[in-house]
């Protein structure tokens, strides 16, 4: 609809395409970025609430206030929204897990959330979910690093970048004139 509408205003072919092209494409790159954005954020607050829940289950309290008490050192008011919603369906399935997670993985595509989700449904099972978070503490702290330095590796090609266009321009000034001046002497021996 969009590349008719476009061809009959332009009445050019190239100009309809491009324009389909990017806002067909525009929606999809911008929720690749919010997701991507909000893994990162669950990352973060992942590792809160790990860690929270660790020192509170190493305090002999019961998973559930754990859970509860490690929801609300959460920030960010969407991941803390559904999570606090996670908890109470917890409580509400008689403490049934796999109910509340299953909902809870719906809500994001994080595979750090699924992970976290899935030790707290096998410890239920097994019972070591102590030694288990610790363990997924660690896998956070790798997924948190490696995400830190992409981000830095993106800032130094930016500055990379930034550099060399700089310098070409620094080049392209400084040498104007003598190329110039070269040019006018040529023309001006053969002439």
């Amino acid at each position: 609809m969009i590349f008719a509408i476009s061809f009959i205003n332009y009445k050019n072919i190239f100009l309809p395409i491009i324009l389909s092209v990017v806002i067909h494409l525009f929606p999809n790159i911008l929720i690749k970025l919010y997701n991507n954005q909000q893994n990162t954020q669950m990352i973060k607050e992942l590792l809160v609430v790990n860690t929270n829940i660790i020192l509170y289950l190493t305090s002999y309290a019961p998973l559930k206030d754990a859970l509860k008490l490690a929801a609300n050192s959460i920030k960010d008011k969407r991941i803390k929204k559904h999570f606090l919603k996670f908890v109470y369906e917890y409580e509400v399935t008689k403490f049934n897990i796999k109910k509340a997670a299953n909902n809870l993985i719906k809500r994001f595509e994080s595979k750090e959330l699924e992970m976290f989700l899935g030790i707290l449904i096998q410890s239920e099972d097994e019972g070591s979910i102590i030694e288990n978070l610790e363990r997924f503490n660690t896998i956070l702290d790798l997924s948190y690093f490696k995400y830190l330095n992409s981000q830095a590796n993106k800032r130094l090609l930016f500055v990379v970048i930034g550099s060399v266009l700089m310098l070409s321009n620094i080049i392209v000034i400084c040498m104007y004139p003598i190329i110039i001046q070269v040019f006018n002497s040529l023309q001006q021996m053969f002439s």
